[in-house]
């Protein structure tokens, strides 16, 4: 799970730490932990961007989030949730993922990729 640390209502790419591969090796999920949904459903948070890229050796994954709800300034920020709540994003691959690294896009780092434990 990640959490999120984004400043202001800008867009940032978020560090990915664990995705979880399905049984196919085409897709890799990524739990983002958003806040509270608002009364209508809907979270403050909203994903603005993914990116996927491929190399036979190496696939870079990224998710780029803002937060809608947040104040202009960092000053005037307050901590809009207590608990988090599990948004999953998919992140589709073009070939299954094999043996190659995944990492993340921000800072390169490698990502823990986690087996299937059954699809839903």
């Amino acid at each position: 799970m990640l959490l999120l640390t984004a400043c202001g209502s800008q867009p940032s790419w978020q560090a990915i730490s664990i995705a979880t591969l399905s049984s196919d090796g085409l897709t890799l999920t990524v739990e983002l932990l958003f806040g509270q949904p608002k009364p209508d459903g809907t979270y403050c948070e909203q994903v603005t961007d993914t990116d996927v890229l491929e190399s036979s050796s190496q696939v870079v994954i990224g998710i780029q989030v803002v937060n809608t709800c947040a104040a202009p300034f960092p000053w005037e920020q307050r901590n809009t949730f207590d608990v988090g709540y599990i948004f999953p994003v998919k992140l589709n691959l073009k070939k299954p993922l094999g043996e190659r690294a995944v990492l993340e896009k921000e800072n390169r780092w490698p990502v823990r990729v986690k087996q299937p434990s059954g699809d839903s």
